[in-house]
């Protein structure tokens, strides 16, 4: 019990609309949580009619979680709860180690496999177009 680790929840907040700036500040702050050992809660939260931008949401996160799979790796994808769309994600051992400095930043680079997430891709609806006549073409 002297030599648990207690391992704390880090939140970081965005929006639908969240610009570049932003998001690579709270990117840099994730490397660090991530880096301490802390697991990390990231979620977007969408405001009044904001919610019609789910699909943005997820997008943001999912290209989070790929910026940080060197870091962390993915506990729970992104999942609507309410207004809110949370990301899970829990650090690697090896990023753990890198603060007591056991391993190099190269070595740990080497040793992962680099994985390329895609964005779920949205199936386009078809158009009635109403019953089919014999002879007509369009």
């Amino acid at each position: 019990k002297a030599k648990q680790v207690k391992i704390e929840v880090k939140e970081i907040r965005f929006g639908p609309q969240t610009d570049e700036h932003d998001y690579n500040f709270k990117l840099k702050h994730a490397k660090e949580f991530l880096a301490q050992g802390d697991k990390v809660k990231a979620y977007v939260f969408f405001r009044g009619r904001s919610i019609l931008f789910k699909e943005q949401g997820e997008v943001l996160l999912l290209r989070f979680a790929n910026d940080l799979e060197e870091y962390g790796k993915v506990e729970q994808m992104p999942v609507l709860e309410g207004k809110r769309m949370i990301l899970f994600i829990s650090p690697k051992k090896t990023a753990a180690k890198k603060t007591e400095g056991e391993t190099t930043q190269t070595e740990s680079v080497e040793a992962q496999p680099q994985v390329v997430k895609k964005a779920p891709q949205v199936k386009a609806k078809k158009e009635y177009l109403g019953p089919k006549v014999e002879g007509e073409d369009f």
